[in-house]
């Protein structure tokens, strides 16, 4: 299910008809159940969130903040020290990676 969510935001593609037909698949089920909250359980999610609040009045619920504090508190107390600038690793091309940052990362 996430899977087409993630290479969604990935590739940039959430505000294409594809992308709006994908999220309205996923959506449609949880507004008809008249659900009223909206985890965003994966760090793809927040990207999603301008489009899951335009196309519903479902409250989201974004974590990574609580996540991101949660982690600085912990790493620490297990020895890894803090980064003073962000640290990133990929496993895949360093410029399809690179361009993605920018783009997901870039200040609106």
């Amino acid at each position: 299910m996430e899977r087409d969510l993630v290479t969604m935001v990935e590739n940039g593609t959430q505000d294409t008809p594809e992308g709006e037909a994908i999220l309205r698949r996923y959506l449609q089920p949880l507004i008809d159940a008249h659900a009223d909250h909206l985890v965003l359980a994966c760090t793809h999610f927040p990207f999603l969130a301008p489009k899951l609040s335009a196309m519903s009045d479902i409250t989201l619920v974004d974590p990574s903040a609580a996540v991101a504090r949660q982690v600085a508190r912990v790493l620490p107390a297990i020895g890894v020290p803090s980064a003073s600038r962000p640290l990133y690793y990929t496993s895949g091309s360093l410029e399809a990676f690179k361009t993605q940052v920018h783009r997901l990362l870039a200040p609106v």
